[in-house]
């Protein structure tokens, strides 16, 4: 048996009688990794101004890019025209290189301002953020307001892929919500009291009527142990959670009476 391979969590589960998230757990505990961290925002980093990349004449190269990555055009067409992603271009002056990058936007619900901007090489494998982004807006596309149904993917790219796979199921891509994380960041402060994600305690905010949320993070034990600790903070806030885990990939949390 390889101690953190499919099949030590296989085991785990068909033989020992775990559940999937106690396996997860214990395998995270064998390797002893770290819990994700989360990085809180002072004041003064949250006012930082956003500097915007200057968007590039066309969006061809992004919607080529993304196409080549399986997510569907429809999907595409919808965040270019609604200003959720375009193209930009950064020349290294230094090295007088130019480098073409994937723009995903945030914007803040109550004003409608970019707030945050994800960026994806498309000709090299940069991934970072925009300087002065706030990871409370993060990149999201929103359903209609009374939709009750979030899904949280863990990357903007993750974002596209889900509302392509909701395309495959004759479904509308944009049916729910689906948020990114923008990366993972969650940690047990020194008080011992549990955080949440930025971007999803900043969605919950602006969208008081969501009481489902459904995980995308990846199955390794970091995403495995950041939905643990979003769990035990919705616990934390709410009188009772209903946890139903749907796939191995996917775990559904209904929030009821929310406090």
């Amino acid at each position: 048996m390889e101690i953190g391979g499919r099949l030590a969590l296989d085991f785990l589960i068909k033989v020992d009688g775990y559940s999937f998230m106690e396996a997860a757990e214990l395998i995270a505990r064998s390797l002893s990794l770290k819990e994700p961290k989360y990085i809180p925002y002072s004041e003064k980093e949250r006012d930082r101004k956003l500097q915007k990349p200057l968007p590039e004449k066309d969006n061809q190269m992004a919607i080529y890019y993304l196409l080549s990555q399986g997510i569907s055009y429809d999907v595409i067409y919808y965040c270019i025209t609604h200003y959720l992603i375009y193209r930009s271009v950064y020349h290294n002056l230094e090295t007088d290189r130019i480098f073409s990058n994937i723009e995903f936007v945030g914007y803040e619900k109550e004003t409608q301002r970019m707030r945050h901007i994800a960026l994806r090489g498309i000709n090299n494998n940069f991934i970072g953020d925009a300087t002065g982004s706030d990871k409370r807006f993060s990149f999201c596309i929103e359903s209609d307001p009374n939709c009750r149904i979030v899904h949280v993917c863990e990357a903007p790219i993750d974002v596209l892929s889900q509302a392509t796979l909701l395309t495959l199921e004759n479904k509308k891509f944009n049916q729910d919500h689906i948020l990114s994380l923008t990366r993972i960041y969650c940690l047990k402060n020194e008080n011992k009291e549990i955080k949440i994600s930025v971007a999803l305690n900043q969605f919950l905010i602006d969208h008081p009527l969501v009481d489902n949320i459904i995980f995308h993070l990846d199955l390794d034990c970091t995403g495995r142990m950041a939905i643990k600790i979003i769990i035990e903070n919705m616990e934390l806030r709410c009188l009772r959670t209903n946890a139903m885990m749907n796939h191995p990939s996917i775990i559904k949390i209904e929030m009821i009476a929310l406090v």
